[in-house]
């Protein structure tokens, strides 16, 4: 059964590629902010890595920081334009299997992708602006609403509840505490470690301390400065 985010998957890995064919040599050297150790061109290196790897069954330590820097560093020596190439094959091959496998395939592989095409946004700034297209989230929420509500770190917190586009979940079994109310965009980027300390304090929190909430909503380090998305919000 074909999987529901196929067409989605592959929509955002072409908006990637369309994107890459304008790149001069600078815009790729550019550094990320969203992950300061990859420049823009080591980003197409990751996802390229992640197609090849799929095709070649090597996914044993898939999500993992020494999975994903092993791309990075395997590509090194490669420019933009052949990294481009290897993705546009394995990338359309994964497209396939995603059409057919179905279900099979896990959140992971959807939301990555999303999240570095926002990256690699991010890190051009305002040439790269796009209206965002949120459907991955959208159809991923429950799943992270249960994963955030059964984190064990959860346990005891005050009950807060998160409101993501007038859709929610809560975080904490204890009293409540009130609701934050977020863009299922700024949703997207928080749980991915995409906003920075001085960001996250801009939320309108309804607890003193929402630092141990965070560690539950964010699942991947916060980020070491602010990231600042070229979004188009109609």
């Amino acid at each position: 059964m074909r999987h529901p985010l196929a067409e989605t998957y592959a929509e955002g890995r072409l908006r990637l590629l369309r994107l890459a064919e304008d790149l001069n040599d600078a815009e790729a050297a550019t550094r990320s902010t969203a992950c300061p150790e990859w420049t823009v061109k080591d980003i197409y290196a990751h996802l390229a890595g992640i197609a090849t790897d799929i095709l070649a069954g090597n996914t044993s330590e898939a999500a993992t920081p020494g999975w994903a820097d092993g791309h990075v560093a395997d590509r090194a020596d490669r420019s933009l334009a052949e990294v481009v190439e290897e993705w546009t094959a394995a990338g359309g091959q994964v497209s396939e299997l995603v059409e057919t496998v179905g279900e099979g395939f896990p959140l992971e592989l959807f939301v990555d992708q999303w999240t570095h095409e926002w990256d690699v946004r991010a890190a051009l700034g305002n040439r790269a602006a796009a209206e965002p297209d949120t459907t991955t989230f959208d159809h991923h929420l429950e799943d992270f609403g249960r994963i955030m509500s059964e984190d064990p770190r959860s346990r005891g917190l005050p009950r807060l509840t998160v409101d993501v586009d007038g859709r929610s979940f809560d975080v904490g079994d204890g009293p409540e505490a009130g609701t934050i109310a977020l863009s299922t965009f700024e949703f997207g980027r928080i749980s991915m470690g995409r906003r920075s300390m001085d960001q996250l304090g801009e939320v309108d929190w309804p607890v003193a301390d929402p630092r141990p909430h965070l560690d539950v909503l964010v699942r991947w380090s916060i980020a070491d400065r602010d990231v600042i998305d070229p979004a188009i919000v109609s």
